[in-house]
């Protein structure tokens, strides 16, 4: 299989495809014998692997990893790591089932309401009649093993998982290697699309990356869920604060001496120059905030070398900063970028980052 370069935006792992090189990667992953999973993440996902490490490590090793969601994209851009496009799991599921179909191959589904996936493979199979849909179960089951089972029962060669996430990502993982389908994908609420249930954004919304505001029109109750989707551009102006301003920082008894990351300044930093503006945020200072970070981590594991102390290295950037202190980070990012700027006022903080 060929291996592709990912692309890291806030701590998860995406493919940069194309939608027509993302089912090209799609259909040589269905045509191994073997196991693979993809998944779909949008800002939810982000956001939510932020705070849940098993999560977040179940999106990075995914065989294919796609952005679905215009945030995604703008976030990366914001990075300073654009990505071709977003590639969305609608999009992504038509193109395996067009695969499907010229393969011959079998299907199941599982997710939704009940009677929704059973719908949904029947309006499949009107489009798609090379296809053998072998099972249909829906997402209210309480016994995990009886429905492993029974996919396993069904030998599918493509599978939807569509219980929303992280449970359906947590699932494939869990029970794929078992199910004997070549390829599972994370799908969300696809499958109220493909029973027709859910009506698809216009292809104007499409183009312009606006379906979120085509679903929140047609259920404003979604309102609540979508008003926190601003937070991965915010996460992501942060990130690349933290990557000009504190890529390489060494230690000493003296202080501190910015590295190359933040436009080659040559000035030391003391506890004085330093403490002021940190403690402003409720750091003391740099060393002091690595400390603390370090003691998050606990015995989870060994001390990772951007937190190391006296006479080391400190890099301090989203690369190396574990999920659990990122907002730690940010922190550190803000103090250095005030202390190498004299006069500056935290509201200028803005303008730094465009």
């Amino acid at each position: 299989m060929e291996v592709r370069l990912k692309k890291e935006v806030l701590g998860v792992n995406f493919d940069d495809l194309t939608r027509e090189e993302a089912a090209q990667a799609g259909a040589a992953l269905l045509a191994e014998d073997k196991f693979h999973y993809v998944v779909t993440p949008n800002p939810e996902f982000i956001l939510a692997a932020e705070k849940d490490r098993e999560f977040l490590q179940v999106l990075n090793g995914a065989d294919l990893a796609l952005a679905d969601g215009i945030g995604v994209v703008y976030s990366a851009k914001i990075q300073g790591t654009p990505l071709k496009g977003r590639v969305t799991g609608i999009a992504f599921a038509e193109d395996m089932l067009s695969c499907l179909n010229e393969r011959g191959g079998r299907l199941y589904l599982l997710g939704a309401k009940p009677g929704v996936a059973e719908e949904a493979g029947r309006r499949i199979l009107e489009r798609y009649p090379s296809i053998t849909l072998c099972g249909a179960q829906d997402g209210y089951f309480k016994d995990e093993e009886a429905v492993l089972l029974k996919v396993a029962a069904a030998r599918p060669d493509l599978l939807f998982v569509c219980l929303g996430a992280p449970k359906q990502e947590l699932w494939m993982v869990k029970h794929g290697p078992a199910s004997g389908a070549r390829l599972m994908v994370g799908l969300g609420g696809s499958l109220d699309v493909f029973a027709g249930i859910v009506e698809r954004a216009p292809e104007g919304f499409q183009r312009l990356g606006l379906e979120w505001l085509f679903r929140l029109m047609k259920e404003p109750s979604r309102i609540g869920r979508m008003s926190k989707l601003p937070l991965v551009l915010v996460d992501a102006l942060a990130a690349r604060n933290l990557d000009r301003l504190c890529t390489t920082v060494q230690i000493s008894d003296t202080g501190l001496v910015p590295g190359s990351g933040v436009g080659n300044h040559r000035m030391a930093l003391n506890r004085e120059s330093l403490g002021v503006p940190v403690i402003s945020m409720g750091v003391p200072t740099v060393v002091e905030a690595a400390t603390l970070a370090r003691d998050l981590l606990g015995d989870r594991e060994a001390e990772p070398e951007a937190l190391r102390g006296q006479g080391q290295r400190l890099f301090v950037t989203p690369d190396s900063i574990d999920a659990k202190i990122r907002d730690l980070a940010k922190l550190i990012g803000y103090g250095l970028n005030l202390a190498l700027h004299p006069g500056l006022r935290v509201e200028d903080l803005t303008a730094l980052l465009e």
